[in-house]
C-alpha cells in the first residue's frame, strides 16, 4: 500500500527489501511509479536512453539517481551547453532546453510577445505542447499517440521559414493524420478539410466504386444525419443504406 501525503513527509527506502515507499499522487500531481521507472531508479530496471532526443536536450549518458530514485541524465543542449536533467523532466516535457530556445523565441523573431503572439505563433505553440507536454488536453491525441515534432521545426522560425503566413480562415493540418509535423506533410486547410480527415470519420463506398464519408455523401444525397442514422437502427449497414438512396434519388 502506498503511503498518502498526509502521513509521508520524504520517501524512504527500506534497507531489507527493494521496495520504495513515495509520496502519493497527490503530492506532486502524476503518478509516482511511472516516473520512476522513466529511466530506471529503486522502483524498476534501468532504461538505457543514451542517445535520445528530446526537444534540444540529446542524452549522452546516465549520471546518479536523486536519493529519492528518480533517474538523472547528463544532456548536451543543441546549442553546446550541458546539464544534468531529471528523467521525468525529460518525458513530462518540462525541459526542452538549457533555456537557449525560449530566449531565441524571444528575441530572434519577436512574435510571442503581447501574451498571445501573431497567429502562426500561436499555432506553433499550440502543435508543441500536444506533442511534447503530457499535461496538455489533447496529449493523449497526439504525443500520446506516437505524433511527433520534427526538430527542424521546435525552432519557430524553422516552421515559420517552412510554413509561411497562414492565409485567413485556414489552420494547420496533416495529410497524413497518422504522420508527423514536419515538412511534406503539413498545410493550411480549412476547417471543413480538417474534419474531412478525421481518424473518427466513417467512409463509405457506393456501388460505383466512389468512396466518401457519411456526411458527405448525407450532403450530396439531401440526407440528414439523423435520418441516416434512423436506418442504422433499423439494422441497415452503411452501405446499404447508401445504395437504397442513390436508387431512390436516381444518382
Amino acid at each position: 500500500m502506498i503511503d498518502t501525503v498526509e502521513n509521508v513527509k520524504h520517501p524512504e527506502i527500506n534497507p531489507e527489501s527493494s521496495r520504495a515507499v513515495r509520496p502519493g499522487k497527490a503530492l506532486y500531481g502524476f503518478n509516482c511509479s511511472q516516473d520512476f521507472l522513466f529511466g530506471g531508479g529503486v522502483m524498476g530496471k534501468l532504461i538505457d536512453l543514451t542517445g535520445q532526443r528530446f526537444g534540444r536536450w540529446t542524452i549522452i549518458k546516465h549520471k546518479a539517481s536523486t536519493k529519492y530514485g528518480v533517474a538523472r541524465w547528463l544532456c548536451r543542449c543543441d546549442c553546446g551547453a550541458i546539464s544534468i536533467i531529471e528523467g521525468a523532466s525529460l518525458k513530462r516535457g518540462s525541459s526542452t532546453s538549457c533555456g537557449c530556445y525560449r530566449k531565441d523565441s524571444l528575441t530572434t523573431h519577436g512574435e510571442s510577445s503581447k501574451k498571445t503572439g501573431t497567429k502562426e505563433y500561436r499555432i506553433w505553440y499550440s502543435m508543441k505542447a500536444r506533442c511534447l507536454s503530457v499535461q496538455a488536453i489533447s496529449y493523449k491525441h497526439y504525443g500520446g499517440r506516437g505524433i511527433k515534432v520534427c526538430d527542424r521545426w521546435l525552432n519557430y522560425e524553422n516552421f515559420l521559414s517552412d510554413m509561411g503566413r497562414c492565409p485567413d480562415g485556414l489552420t494547420i493540418e496533416r495529410d497524413d493524420n497518422n504522420g508527423n509535423y514536419e515538412p511534406g506533410n503539413c498545410m493550411w486547410a480549412s476547417i471543413h478539410k480538417q474534419n474531412r480527415n478525421r481518424r473518427d470519420n466513417v467512409w463509405v463506398t457506393a456501388p460505383n466504386g466512389e468512396s466518401l464519408i457519411i456526411h458527405d455523401w448525407g450532403a450530396r444525397l439531401n440526407l440528414a444525419g439523423a435520418h441516416w442514422e434512423y436506418w442504422r437502427k433499423k439494422g441497415l449497414t452503411n452501405k446499404e443504406i447508401l445504395k437504397h438512396f442513390i436508387e431512390k434519388r436516381g444518382i
